[in-house]
């Protein structure tokens, strides 16, 4: 007998439970963190301090152990995964679209957002340190 597939939360999910549980940092560079720690040369990346990291390094408080499985099953099953999809080349990743009206304020919060991206996909590869650790592919000279 097959096994039921579960549907994972989509973005709107996802979005209104970290606006629910006041996570400081916007869905666009939870993305992006999510993505570089997913590629970080790093052995010792784990989904739970990474998730955590995004409230400062503790977990929210939770009103129920059912919506703390809300929250983390939405954040590892769902968008954990999803940004893991983008390992095959044949998955590219996709900024979040930015659809504003052209004004200079507006070109000023595109380039903000676009910003966060970067510094939440470093953030996530360099797993919280201060340098990633990689080598070069070639010999350097001293």
């Amino acid at each position: 007998m097959a096994k039921a597939a579960t549907k994972l939360p989509g973005d709107r999910v996802i979005r209104a439970l970290l606006a629910k549980h006041d996570c400081p940092v916007g869905y666009h560079e939870v993305r992006t963190r999510l993505l570089g720690a997913i590629a970080s040369p790093d052995p010792d990346v784990k989904p739970m301090t990474v998730i955590a990291d995004l409230w400062g390094g503790e977990l929210p408080e939770f009103d129920s152990m059912e919506d703390a499985n809300e929250l983390l099953g939405a954040l590892v099953m769902g968008l954990w995964n999803e940004m893991s999809a983008h390992q095959d080349p044949k998955v590219p990743f996709r900024a979040m679209p930015v659809p504003l009206e052209p004004t200079a304020a507006n070109l000023g919060n595109f380039g903000l957002v676009r910003s966060q991206e970067a510094e939440g996909f470093v953030e996530g590869l360099f797993n919280g340190a201060d340098e990633a650790g990689l080598t070069a592919p070639w010999p350097t000279r001293h």
